[in-house]
């Protein structure tokens, strides 16, 4: 298993999120849906988003869950939405292609990713990509937390 230390995160919500996600991993078995304890997950449960792993008939991602610090900072809700009906986030694009990487190798993932749009006091985005898996190999979900970094 990759291991990315918490001291590389600009967030202090995706540091605490991939810390509990690791005490949630057994040797090689991954964390399932089941093993995500909401009350355990105060400091950075406003950025949490818990994607759907779709795999028949093609690969695609479903919005399972949204913080609320996304729906807040969205102007559109995504909750049941999937990636390929959404602007900007299908096939061959940058955050299509780090899930993709993370429902295929069961490993976790961050990205950053500079941040356009109407909020001139955000500089970055960062995120979290960790993966769950029902039978503890096949990943099903992915337990995202993101964060928006203020300018320096």
């Amino acid at each position: 298993m990759a291991i990315i230390r918490p001291m590389n995160f600009n967030s202090g919500a995706n540091a605490a999120a991939y810390e509990y996600w690791c005490g949630l991993v057994r040797d090689d078995i991954l964390p399932a849906r089941r093993d995500i304890q909401p009350d355990r997950m105060v400091r950075f449960l406003p950025n949490v988003m818990l994607m759907d792993v779709i795999r028949d008939p093609d690969l695609d991602f479903r919005f399972r869950l949204i913080g609320t610090r996304h729906r807040n900072f969205w102007i559109k809700d995504l909750a049941g939405c999937r990636i390929r009906d959404t602007e900007q986030q299908g096939p061959g694009t940058v955050i299509w292609n780090a899930w993709e990487k993370v429902a295929n190798s069961g490993l976790p993932m961050s990205t950053r990713a500079p941040y356009v749009g109407p909020k001139k006091e955000i500089y970055e985005i960062e995120d979290i990509l960790m993966p769950l898996a029902e039978d503890g190999r096949t990943v099903d979900m992915i337990f995202v937390c993101c964060d928006y970094i203020p300018k320096p």
